[in-house]
């Protein structure tokens, strides 16, 4: 979206990014891996919005601009109509030109010598969106279809039109007849030499091993060459990134590591822990020195007082508060670091559950990706338009570990303790132009000042949420204002900053669920609700079109979920069927029409038992229609002799001039009769 924002003089330039916002929502809506009945219905609603914005650019902006077809278009264009042109021309020369032949006389084929060459003459043609075809009128369909068939993402056409693109390469290849044989001919042929391109692979990858394996003993055997570790070789590297040979050469240096420096880090993290760093102690600084050598940055200042007030917060188990309430002079003395060491690290990964209520990861790396959100505070000293978003973003500019040992009364142990430290550079939220899903815009974020007071601060790895996705506001440009040269800025940015950055709240589902609120992977964060006036309404507003029971073969009614939730809890005991009192359909009329035609309910179809309650009429015409038995099951004997096993009246035997049955089978090994 900032790609496109001031490209078109307004209004047309408001309804354009209304449309990519709406555009941005509706997919990530359709890409959702788990859905909600708040979720669906906002995604009706999204549709319906989209529809209405898509007919306005229609209007308005399409037919403001004189859009035409572009030069390759145009000349295939022509290219068609000359060769359709020109074969009509030949089956009209060939018409004129037949005459009657005798026979067994050889066919002349038509003469095209002298025909007029055939000349187009073309325009090029004006382009509009049409919004008559099946994929925009097949959007509505979606939300629709997601109770009924699941979510999205568990179908994809990608397969089949990549297959099929496959099998029209094969078609051109054949002669016509009986081309399916001929294309999984072609395919099977396709197959074996992919195995034997595969084998061939691996005989020569094997051929090197062999090949390799004397050099790499003789390397073994060799002597160690002179290590860059030893002492009086080369100093130890000291912040990683930005180290000189020489202490005199005048070098800005950083908190980052660089690419070349290693920080062994797992490939592998585990869940259990709410992030990981490297416990590499490699490369490290004298904090004082490294300090002092930055004094005239404007990005060190207070740097060693805030470092302490943020590791005094943590080691007293104060509330983090942004770090506005500091420490006294000699709070800061009970602080103490381990040989005056600060040791810098390259990346951090953050572990999170996503919106799916599956395991994910971030890696935040100073160099590369050094953008995070983090929970804002529940109160801001009464402002209460600070409250009204729910996350903070800032900028990591280093990564590193610190060991502490704490002193005085406020002390819990007098051993030292690693401390994993953010250094960061805050976003400010700009007021001016709000964001979100009532002004469909992107939240839109800048520096703060270096002059202003916490404009640099430290943070707690644990209080990172995840990485987030921070794209400048190209339309605005650069200023050097926010920070004069610093090593807080890294050497691509030429110590310029943008003006503005908008938070990319669509760059994948877990970015968008957080904005939006109620996702069940969230659940328990504050920030976890749906809070947006545009949302609610449309939460209550299609909410009853969302619901999983609606029956796709009779759509007006729907299944009576306790009645189902009480058949499941018996639907083991298949030995007696559950009797429960029907109560009809939903629907009066509905349940009307069915008493009368005999139409089955939902539950009926579905194989259900249900005991009705009978007329009196139904039972006399029951009882009219049972066949005479002598004696009552009910009373004495009768009832014995049928659970003696006797055989009934309505049996037939030999007595009645039946034959037995004989069975065919030897009855040998089976119990007798």
């Amino acid at each position: 979206m900032p790609v496109f924002e001031t490209c078109l003089p307004p209004p047309h330039d408001e309804l354009v990014m209304t449309l990519l916002f709406k555009l941005a929502l509706w997919h990530g809506l359709a890409k959702l891996r788990l859905h909600t009945e708040e979720t669906v219905a906002i995604f009706h609603a999204a549709t319906r919005s989209l529809g209405k914005i898509a007919r306005q650019f229609l209007h308005k902006t399409c037919e403001a601009y004189e859009t035409r077809e572009l030069p390759k278009e145009e000349a295939a264009r022509g290219r068609r109509k000359v060769a359709m042109l020109a074969k009509k021309g030949n089956k009209t020369t060939a018409r004129r030109t037949q005459k009657k032949r005798r026979p067994g006389e050889p066919t002349q084929p038509p003469s095209t010598e002298g025909a007029p060459a055939v000349t187009v003459v073309q325009t090029v043609k004006r382009k509009l969106l049409n919004l008559l075809t099946y994929k925009w009128h097949s959007l509505g369909d979606c939300p629709f279809a997601i109770p009924w068939f699941g979510c999205l993402d568990g179908v994809n056409t990608q397969q089949g039109e990549m297959e099929h693109r496959q099998v029209k390469r094969f078609y051109v290849r054949t002669n016509k007849n009986q081309a399916a044989r001929q294309i999984a001919r072609r395919q099977r042929r396709e197959h074996q030499l992919l195995k034997m391109l595969q084998r061939n692979r691996e005989r020569r990858t094997a051929e090197q091993a062999v090949a390799s394996a004397p050099l790499a003993e003789e390397a073994r055997k060799a002597p160690p060459a002179a290590s860059h570790n030893q002492a009086g070789t080369i100093e130890q590297p000291q912040n990683g990134t930005l180290h000189a040979a020489s202490r005199s050469t005048p070098i800005r240096r950083g908190a980052a590591l660089s690419s070349t420096e290693a920080d062994p880090l797992p490939f592998q993290t585990s869940p259990h822990e709410r992030y990981h760093v490297s416990r590499s102690e490699r490369h490290h600084e004298n904090i004082f020195k490294w300090v002092s050598e930055h004094h005239n940055d404007p990005a060190f200042p207070s740097f060693i007082p805030m470092l302490k007030d943020h590791l005094l917060s943590r080691l007293t188990d104060r509330e983090y508060d942004g770090d506005e309430d500091g420490f006294g002079p000699d709070e800061h003395d009970t602080v103490r670091f381990v040989n005056d060491r600060i040791y810098f690290h390259k990346a951090l990964r953050i572990n999170y559950t996503s919106y799916d209520m599956r395991r994910a990861q971030d890696t935040i790396n100073p160099r590369t990706q050094p953008n995070i959100m983090l929970l804002a505070p529940t109160e801001d000293d009464g402002d209460d338009s600070a409250n009204q978003h729910p996350y903070w973003y800032a900028r990591v500019l280093g990564i590193f570990h610190l060991n502490v040992k704490h002193r005085g009364f406020l002390s819990k142990s007098k051993a030292a303790r690693r401390m994993d430290v953010l250094w960061i550079r805050w976003y400010g939220r700009d007021l001016t132009a709000p964001g979100g899903f009532e002004t469909c815009r992107l939240h839109r974020v800048g520096f703060i000042p270096h002059d202003a007071p916490n404009s640099f601060g430290f943070l707690d790895p644990n209080q990172v949420l995840r990485a987030c996705h921070i794209i400048p506001a190209f339309a605005y440009g650069k200023t050097p204002e926010y920070l004069p040269p610093s090593v807080a800025r890294r050497p691509e940015e030429r110590d310029e900053d943008y003006v503005y950055y908008y938070i990319g709240m669509f760059a994948d589902r877990d970015m968008l669920m957080r904005f939006i609120g109620g996702a069940i992977g969230h659940k328990g964060l504050p920030s976890n609700r749906v809070t947006a006036r545009s949302l609610l309404s449309a939460i209550f507003k299609y909410r009853s079109l969302c619901k999983q029971t609606v029956s796709i073969r009779y759509p007006q009614g729907e299944l009576n979920s306790a009645l189902v939730d009480e058949l499941w809890e018996t639907s083991l005991d298949h030995d007696a069927a559950p009797v429960t009192e029907y109560s009809g359909s939903a629907d009066p009329a509905r349940a009307a029409s069915e008493a009368e035609e005999g139409v089955p309910s939902d539950e009926e179809d579905y194989g259900y038992q249900w005991n009705y309650d009978e007329s009196e009429d139904d039972r006399n015409e029951a009882a009219d229609d049972e066949p005479e038995v002598e004696g009552n099951l009910s009373d004495g004997d009768g009832a014995e002799e049928e659970r003696a096993g006797e055989d009934s009246p309505d049996e037939l035997g030999g007595e009645d001039g039946e034959e037995m049955w004989e069975d065919d089978f030897e009855q040998e090994g089976y119990a007798s009769p």
